[in-house]
């Protein structure tokens, strides 16, 4: 089996790729702009040029799966640029998605933002049902994506998912941006 993990150098990403190459059985392709240490002998790594150079290789990996976990993720530069921040949520999103089109693909896992995508005024849990009402260019951006790949997958019977994750943390947070984290 065939995985890509878009993002694979960034705190979730980098802990998804390592772990799916831990399998001898499945083939891992890394995308991001620059490489974490991934050393298994199954785990490639493809860069994420400007150019867009990435998308010929990607046809040719020709995936399985696809985690996106590529995102810019800081609350305060979405707001402070807007276009930057829809350029790396929204147009790099539709850019894999285009890469993508012409394969068969089982599955496309997204991992969206569960704290900027919702309603504020709600009281949490949320479920799939709350209502969407984003208070950030950033969870515009995040939801923007979701629905682009929701109307991709529909359209070729490609099953998906949208994880709404919040507040993500651990030993190897790298942004140290979450509402925990330990100092050191």
């Amino acid at each position: 089996m065939k995985f890509l993990v878009t993002g694979s150098s960034g705190f979730i990403g980098s802990q998804l790729a390592l772990r799916l190459s831990s399998n001898p059985s499945f083939l891992v392709l890394g995308l991001d702009l620059v490489k974490n240490g991934h050393l298994a002998n199954n785990f490639d790594f493809l860069p994420c040029d400007p150019l867009g150079k990435w998308k010929e290789s990607l046809q040719k990996f020709s995936p399985d799966i696809v985690f996106h976990c590529a995102a810019q993720t800081d609350v305060r530069k979405s707001m402070s640029h807007p276009t930057f921040d829809a350029e790396q949520n929204i147009m790099f999103t539709l850019q894999l998605l285009e890469a993508l089109s012409n394969h068969s693909l089982e599955k496309i896992i997204y991992l969206n933002s569960g704290g900027a995508i919702y309603d504020q005024n709600q009281r949490p849990p949320f479920s799939e049902n709350s209502t969407t009402k984003p208070n950030s260019n950033y969870g515009v951006s995040k939801l923007a994506a979701e629905m682009y790949i929701r109307i991709f997958c529909q359209n070729r019977s490609v099953k998906w998912t949208s994880l709404a994750l919040s507040n993500v943390y651990g030993p190897l947070e790298i942004n140290r941006k979450g509402i925990l984290y330990e100092l050191a």
